[in-house]
């Protein structure tokens, strides 16, 4: 259970101290004061969460469930219709069964190629590897590859060019097909531009197709004019992808040549699609080639010419895709930014990253400091994930940028709960010295009890004033000036602490509260400052008053023994008890806060402690009034003293001296001294058990003990 920390348990335990000894309150002062360190401990809570993260993203340790994120985003932002500027010729394995062999036949492509070039097509690119002769039909289809809008492939490492063009392939005509594999196998990246191993420079298989598309229109490659390390096509510049962009954070190896982010359009239909068999059998519409860039490439599942692309969780059944789908995607990308359709996805620099992390850490500290409750923390923590779903989808959909999501996320929910562990770290200090604090004046009960109603207790920084309905005891020793007269200081301090420890250990163990010591005096509470709901509660606190007060007299008979000893005083001690209504709060102003109760209850117990003073039967005087022995029922022996006048009381109060618990052999008692007060012995049910004794008989007391 976390505390509310400074407006709970410092306060609580500030409004309580005029009830607690000050060398107490000096022993737990630095526990209770740690809620006013902790702003100073949640931002570093704050610098430690955001350095912890730093340094694990820029690891690379977070890289795979931020490319996983990237992957949802891509599914969420959802797929297009099929893009009418391409046509895919896919080659399955019907038309490998129609045709009865594979490798398919140069004569085969050659047919293939005369066929779409019938319908005047932008390019056409062949993603099958050609290396080798296959007769018959070499002939013709090495003619149709010399068609300028034709493009083949090749492999960056190796030679893996058409044969058909021997040693030297037109550098307009080739592209390699390689692709990017992250390292869980997935295709996010669309390599551009790549050297090979002997130094020449090659664009891929998209590329050059798209620099057949924009030929007619005049749009070419060339180096940006404020980087001459940036590519532009046309007026849009391909911002390369860095070992850091976005949640990458590979290894220079890794982002060899010129990258971008691949923009997927679709799962498996980014174009439309006809099959080997329908182009040879003509058996399509022209309008689909004619202006177009045709990609012919496998689609047999046999082939295995298959990856992992973002959707590839999504669709259980078909997880993976041709390589023909995936140049189609690269080349589409290029086609958009070009045109200025669709956007290249961008990055966010690394001080950008940094910012965003600090903001998300920051917020999730700060909600966990300001709220200092859990589960509204966690609620907060929470809307603040949805926030950075949200935005960076936002960014992400609208093709802006790509912001890092779970970097944040991480660090919003270490922020939210390492603020909470310190609040519940110190919250639980703060309630054992609190606690510590209270059990030494009131019972562990009341302790706890304070503690669990500190919320209820407590407003505007104090206690505030409410009536209940209390029993209040006053005690004081009789004859106390002319002893503190008679010894040194320092013994007297002594002497009284003997009897303090007697006193307030009582109260304690019997469920009240010590309110204050006054001199010799001491005043205790029993029913506050929890308000007592039912009458059974009143009693049980006016019943555990005079336990208390009997406890004391019989454990003053061996204190004033062990003072006999050390040939020290004695001391007699007289009690007033009473129940009734007060108010009880915060009393004082800023500097000085006192908890006490106020009411004419507490003056009648006042007064009954110092009536009579000269009537002292016992070591220990205990009086209660009648609103106090209703409560009692047949638990003690009591003995009236009838209506007393009290002062500053209006009308006298019936008063009755506690004897003993019942049981415990109380002699009857008889009337005294007629015109005076009744004397008798009573049951604490307030029942008179004496008989009438004649007038001018000796005044006598239903006790044991001597006057």
């Amino acid at each position: 259970m976390l505390a509310k920390l400074k407006p709970a348990a410092l306060q609580l335990g500030q409004q309580l101290r005029s009830m607690l000894p000050s060398r107490s309150v000096s022993a737990v002062t630095r526990q209770l004061n740690l809620g006013e360190k902790q702003w100073s401990q949640t931002v570093a809570i704050a610098l430690i969460v955001t350095g912890t993260v730093w340094g694990v993203e820029r690891q690379g340790w977070l890289q795979h469930y931020e490319l996983t994120a990237y992957d949802l985003m891509v599914r969420v932002r959802g797929q297009t219709e099929p893009d009418p500027r391409l046509l895919i010729v896919g080659i399955s394995d019907a038309d490998i069964a129609q045709q009865e062999q594979w490798p398919l036949s140069d004569a085969i492509f050659a047919q293939t190629l005369e066929n779409l070039q019938k319908h005047r097509p932008a390019a056409i690119g062949i993603d099958i590897y050609r290396d080798l002769r296959f007769d018959p039909g070499h002939g013709d289809f090495a003619r149709q590859l010399n068609v300028p809008n034709i493009v083949t492939i090749r492999a960056i490492e190796g030679v893996m060019h058409p044969i058909a063009y021997g040693d030297r392939p037109p550098l307009d005509q080739v592209g390699f097909n390689d692709v990017v594999l992250d390292e869980d196998g997935v295709v996010r990246r669309n390599l551009l531009i790549s050297d090979t191993p002997t130094g020449q420079t090659l664009f891929s298989f998209p590329m050059q197709l798209a620099k057949k598309y924009f030929a007619p229109r005049q749009i070419r490659a060339r180096n940006n004019l404020n980087n001459p390390n940036w590519m532009d096509i046309g007026e849009s510049t391909f911002f390369p992808l860095p070992p850091t962009s976005g949640a990458y954070r590979a290894a220079e190896e890794d982002i060899l040549g010129y990258q971008v982010m691949l923009n997927y359009h679709h799962y498996d239909r980014v174009a439309p699609e006809l099959s080997l068999s329908q182009v040879l059998s003509e058996d399509f519409d022209p309008a689909l080639v004619e202006g177009k860039v045709v990609l012919i490439g496998s689609v047999a599942d046999s082939l295995r010419d298959v990856f992992f692309t973002p959707h590839s969780a999504a669709n259980t059944t078909r997880p993976k895709i041709p390589g023909v789908y995936i140049h189609a995607q690269a080349l589409l990308q290029i086609v958009d930014a070009v045109e200025g359709t669709i956007p290249l996805l961008s990055y966010w620099a690394d001080w950008q990253e940094f910012l965003w992390l600090v903001v998300w850490v920051s917020a999730g500290c700060s909600a966990a400091y300001f709220s200092r409750r859990p589960l509204l923390a966690t609620g907060l923590g929470v809307i603040g994930v949805g926030v950075i779903a949200i935005s960076t989808l936002g960014l992400f959909i609208q093709g802006v940028t790509w912001v890092p999501w779970v970097a944040p996320t991480v660090g919003l929910a270490l922020g939210v709960g390492g603020t909470l562990m310190m609040q519940a770290h110190q919250a639980r200090r703060q309630r054992i010295a609190l606690l510590e604090l209270l059990e030494q004046n009131t019972s562990p009960a009341i302790a706890q009890s304070l503690w669990d109603n500190r919320d209820e207790l407590l407003r505007g920084g104090q206690l505030p004033g409410r009536k209940a309905t209390a029993t209040i005891l006053f005690s004081d020793i009789r004859n106390f000036s002319p002893v503190a007269e008679q010894m040194e200081p320092e013994l007297l301090l002594e002497w009284l602490n003997c009897y303090f420890v007697l006193v307030s250990g009582a109260v304690q163990t019997h469920g009240g509260s010590v309110n204050k010591f006054m001199g010799d005096g001491m005043m205790a509470l029993f029913g506050v400052p929890v308000p007592r709901t039912n009458a059974a509660e009143v009693a049980a606190d006016a019943q555990s008053a005079v336990d208390c007060a009997l406890a004391i007299g019989d454990g003053l008979a061996q204190l004033n023994q062990d003072f006999e000893n050390q040939g020290l005083p004695s001391i007699e001690v007289r009690i007033g008890i009473f129940t009734g209504p007060v108010v009880v709060g915060s009393i004082g102003g800023r500097k000085r806060w006192e908890y006490g109760a106020i009411g004419s209850s507490v003056n009648i117990a006042s007064r009954l402690e110092s009536c009579i003073r000269d009537r002292q039967p016992g070591p220990c005087r205990i009086l209660v009034a009648r609103e106090t022995l209703v409560h009692l029922g047949d638990r003690f022996q009591v003995e009236s003293w009838g209506p007393l006048p009290m002062k500053g009381v209006k009308e006298p109060v019936d008063v009755y001296r506690i004897l003993r618990r019942s049981g415990s052999g109380d002699r009857q008692g008889q009337n005294v001294q007629k015109g005076r007060f009744q004397e008798g012995t009573y049951s604490s049910s307030g029942t008179e058990s004496s008989s009438e004794s004649p007038a001018d008989s000796p005044p006598t007391l239903a006790s044991s003990e001597t006057p």
